[in-house]
This record gives C-alpha cells, sequence and structure tokens, in this order.
C-alpha cells in the first residue's frame, strides 16, 4: 500500500525501487541503484477507518480508501473505493451490500457522536435502542467521557 510499483520493467518487485532493503543487498548492481534514483514510487496514504468499524478477515485494503464510522466490511473483501458510513460491503472489488440503518438514522447517528460518550450510559439501556440513544444524547442527558488519565512516571517526576 505504500508505494506504485514499476511496470514496465522485467520485475515490479520493490527490489528495483528499494535497493537499501536488506533483503536485496546482495542482488544489487549499478543499473538498478540508477533505475531507483529515477522512479518515481508515490507514497500513498493509509486507509483511514472510522469509528466503530468492524473488518472481516483477510480484508485488502487499498491507500487512499475511507471506511465511514459504523461500516462493516465482510471477511475476504478488496476495498478499492471508499465505503460510506454504516454501509456493509463486500466482495472483490468491495461492492455495497446493504445499509445498516435508514439515511436519517444514520445521519443522526453520525451527528450525535455517541462513541465520545461514557460506555456505561450508552450501553445501560436497549442496544437496539438506536433511535433511544440519538434522543439521549441530544437532550443532553449523558455525559461526554473523559478518560482518567494515569501518569505512569508520575514517581520519577516526584523524585525531579
Amino acid at each position: 500500500m505504500d508505494s506504485t510499483h514499476p511496470l514496465e520493467t522485467v520485475t515490479t518487485s520493490a527490489l528495483l525501487f528499494r535497493p537499501r532493503n536488506n533483503l536485496f543487498q546482495k542482488h544489487q548492481t549499478e543499473a538498478i541503484h540508477e533505475f531507483a534514483s529515477k522512479f518515481k514510487h508515490q507514497p500513498q496514504t493509509m486507509p483511514v477507518i472510522g469509528h466503530d468499524v468492524w473488518i472481516g478477515a483477510d480484508v485488502t485494503l487499498s491507500p487512499n480508501v475511507e471506511i465511514g464510522t459504523g461500516a462493516v466490511v465482510a471477511a475476504g473483501s478488496v476495498v478499492t473505493k471508499n465505503v460510506e458510513p454504516y454501509m456493509i460491503v463486500g466482495g472483490n472489488p468491495a461492492k455495497p451490500i446493504k445499509r445498516r440503518f435508514g439515511d436519517a438514522l444514520a445521519h443522526s447517528l453520525l451527528r450525535s457522536e455517541w462513541w465520545e460518550f461514557d460506555p456505561f450510559d450508552v450501553f445501560r439501556h436497549d442496544p437496539t435502542g438506536v433511535e433511544d440513544l440519538v434522543r439521549r444524547i441530544s437532550n443532553n442527558e449523558l455525559a461526554k467521557y473523559i478518560p482518567r488519565v494515569v501518569k505512569l512516571n508520575a514517581e520519577l517526576e516526584a523524585d525531579g
């Protein structure tokens, strides 16, 4: 996911554009070093994965894709395009299968940022009551979660 490989050469191997890799040291030639110095491999951005995403086993994510909050990616899928929030996708290439929630509820969940709230408060009621959760958040019935800060080196700081 981190680069473009050469297509016009006898091999697409990183041997040709990453000559400093220890795996390739004994195979290096002057021609490889010259090619590598001119090859424009384009570093890609890593996939961006939203909150509460379920990615099944053996999934391949292409660079530059975004997996929206609440999405589900079926096992064995190859994701080459962005996945909308709360969408279930699968296949090679991955295609939409169905939405987890209707558009209005999905937008309400995203606006609520429910993952920012205390899990005890979020899950104390029926977990299938998604509309109720959104209502409780919009009515300011839940407090944002503030994690406890633990300083592992507090004793070192106190001793100076």
